[in-house]
């Protein structure tokens, strides 16, 4: 179940029961979202197994360039989906195939012939399932620099030829899917609330294999609070390399650092107000 209106995972939940799943329509029901709008209509899906991916495009004139395919280990917390990370395919193998080929067909279906989107899609024993398309650019706070260093390019600048250079565009969507590294990125959290006083754990993921750089990290001092949504507010960390088995147990090892609670290091917060005699 999910807020038809919102991102990051914002009122997202899966309910195993009629009864939990009436809970939960009443906890987030007109409630105010992270986009600024009341809970006006919540979504019921059928829950898919399989491997989940996320495939994001750049269309002109109904043609779609695939700027990354990406697959994505989520966890499950007390019944909320939490988005560990993601590893981008170097290679398309059959399956990988079948989920890009289904992912242009939902675009084209949805009447998405300009602009960027991003698809999350499973892969289940039926085949690919469609969760949900956002017709933007993939969020919420991505940066460039290590896409150009995977992949040569970005979303952004993909969507920007698009519009500037039609002919350069029109090239790309001859072009095959063959980034030459891989790139993996971690929406770290902090499972504690307090204040900041140190990141600890910060020196470790420098050091591990195929570290390319981590944004949005809060500053020492700042009030952070314990979170499952996927918005970057506790930082972004990217990784570059050319084995995808590399990427995947740093981004193991950092999944680690953070769930020991030391990655961050948190005090409580102050008592605010004041008392009178």
């Amino acid at each position: 179940m999910k807020p038809g209106q919102s991102s990051g995972s914002d009122g997202c939940r899966v309910c195993w029961s009629e009864a939990e799943a009436v809970n939960h329509f009443r906890d987030i029901h007109r409630q105010m979202n992270l986009v600024g709008l009341a809970n006006d209509e919540v979504y019921v899906q059928e829950y898919l197994h399989g491997e989940q991916y996320v495939v994001t495009t750049v269309s002109l004139d109904g043609r779609h360039v695939v700027c990354e395919v990406a697959r994505t280990v989520i966890e499950e917390l007390d019944g909320l989906p939490v988005r560990r990370y993601n590893v981008s395919c170097q290679s398309l193998g059959a399956d990988e195939q079948e989920v890009v080929s289904y992912t242009l067909d939902c675009l084209n279906a949805l009447g998405v012939r300009h602009g960027a989107a991003n698809a999350d899609v499973r892969f289940t024993g039926e085949g690919p399932r469609l969760i949900e398309v956002n017709a933007r650019i993939l969020g919420p706070v991505l940066h460039p620099d290590p896409y150009f260093a995977a992949f040569g390019d970005s979303q952004q600048h993909v969507l920007a030829e698009s519009i500037e250079d039609p002919a350069s565009f029109a090239a790309r969507v001859r072009q095959p899917y063959a980034p030459p590294q891989v790139m993996g990125k971690a929406f770290v959290r902090c499972w504690d609330s307090g204040v900041l006083t140190a990141v600890p754990g910060l020196s470790s993921v420098r050091r591990l294999p195929g570290f390319h750089s981590v944004r949005g990290l809060p500053h020492v001092g700042q009030p952070v609070r314990k979170n499952t949504l996927t918005k970057g507010r506790t930082g972004i960390v990217y990784f570059v390399h050319p084995q995808e088995a590399v990427v995947r147990e740093s981004l193991k090892a950092l999944n680690r650092l953070e769930d020991q609670g030391a990655l961050f290091r948190v005090a409580a917060a102050p008592a605010t107000g004041s008392s009178r005699p």
